[in-house]
């Protein structure tokens, strides 16, 4: 029978030897196995502890047990101002020297105490036995920096799913956010990649909560969907990621998904019923960001889901406005064939025709009259002829087919 004693007389273990040896067979160093089933018996880390045999021998984590015994635990307090340790156990971390971390722990010294959270410095670093050792030294999983980031944020951001399950495994708190009120999992959701995938379902495993919001109210699936990461995106709606959540601005994630044209990520938010007409503060659409952007192939998939199409933003503009502003050809036919209204006037009175011929779009302008726009408040010497030209049966030399480019002329 193996026992294990308290000083104070009571017992901590009774265990058949030939139960602990089956447990140390594949172990190279037996007597760390038995402090580690202690520590969770004692709440107490396997480097504060000691174990003495009845003659008063000390063994060592090396040893071994072959015969039956009664060992005496003995806990030790942590070292107190040992700053010359505490420095050289950060150097050791930052070296990567396990073996020497390893012995500078069994000082004990308490990995809390370090000015510099080594913890934090070894998840910084990626490197795996360190942290393994520190977490069972019970270094506080729930520290952060100067920023307010955690171990586990740290490992989010850098896509580390390996050093995230270490932390996870440790009791890492998943929602604990910087101080710019980032989330492991908003962190995570910025990339695409298969690493930081892994971490966002370690997360969400974990119970991470999918609508936590930053500082400006920004939750993860907002933060994905401006990147363009449609497989963050189908992950955190699996997880019950609000669709619709705005930010400080009113921006939706459909709002950023348009504005960004990644056509995967919008058809994923529209199957999830989001709401293709809610606009931001400013009264800009997902539709009217997308035109802006002349993304032709996103703004077709929002009217196909009934976007409003002669929306307007606070400034009066529509859609096919901003698209005759900037030049986007195709995105202007979209609309057009869409029945977008022709003659509408924003804040200074200027039609959709009228933006174009100021930018001197020559083929929006023949798309726009041949779509019935009044020519009739166009006026300067480029635009009649350009009208001119358009109503002809022999039109002059044109633009290609394309994005017209304008030079800046006004009339």
């Amino acid at each position: 029978m193996l026992r294990v004693w308290k000083a104070s007389g009571g017992e901590v273990l009774a265990m058949q030897l030939a139960e602990f040896l089956s447990m140390t067979e594949s172990e190279v160093y037996p007597i760390r196995v038995l402090k580690r089933h202690l520590h969770r018996l004692c709440g107490q880390p396997r480097f504060k502890q000691r174990l003495v045999l009845q003659d008063g021998t000390l063994l060592a984590d090396s040893d071994t047990l072959e015969r039956a015994v009664e060992l005496q635990l003995v806990l030790l307090p942590f070292c107190a101002g040992e700053a010359e340790k505490e420095e050289r156990l950060l150097q050791a971390i930052a070296g990567n020297r396990v073996a020497e971390v390893e012995n500078l722990l069994q000082s004990p010294l308490n990995p809390n105490s370090v000015r510099r959270r080594p913890l934090l410095l070894a998840c910084g670093h990626g490197f795996l036995e360190i942290i393994g050792l520190l977490l069972e030294a019970s270094a506080d999983t729930d520290q952060s920096d100067s920023f307010g980031n955690t171990p586990l944020n740290l490992a989010s951001f850098k896509g580390r799913s390996d050093v995230a399950r270490l932390l996870l495994d440790a009791g890492a708190d998943t929602d604990k956010a910087n101080d710019r009120g980032e989330t492991p999992l908003y962190r995570a959701s910025s990339e695409g990649q298969r690493r930081w995938l892994q971490v966002a379902r370690m997360l969400i495993e974990a119970r991470a909560d999918p609508n936590k919001t930053n500082c400006h109210d920004e939750t993860p699936l907002y933060k994905a969907s401006l990147s363009g990461n449609s497989k963050m995106v189908h992950l955190l709606l699996g997880a019950g990621a609000d669709k619709n959540a705005s930010d400080s601005c009113g921006e939706t994630p459909l709002i950023k998904a348009s504005w960004a044209g990644s056509l995967p990520t919008v058809r994923l938010l529209l199957d999830a019923r989001a709401d293709a007409k809610e606009a931001n503060h400013r009264g800009e659409s997902p539709l009217s960001k997308a035109a802006l952007r002349g993304k032709m192939e996103v703004v077709e998939l929002l009217l196909q889901a009934r976007s409003e199409i002669d929306a307007a933003n606070h400034l009066r503009l529509t859609a096919l406005h901003l698209a005759c502003r900037h030049g986007h050809e195709g995105v202007v036919q979209v609309l057009l064939e869409a029945r977008a209204a022709t003659d509408r006037a924003d804040d200074h009175g200027s039609t959709p025709l009228q933006c174009a011929c100021h930018a001197q779009f020559s083929n929006i302008v023949r798309l726009l009259v041949g779509a019935g726009a009044d020519p009739e408040r166009v006026s300067g010497q480029w635009a009649m002829g350009c009208l001119r030209q358009s109503s002809g049966a022999n039109r002059a030399e044109d633009h290609p087919t394309g994005t017209s480019h304008g030079v800046g002329f006004r009339v």
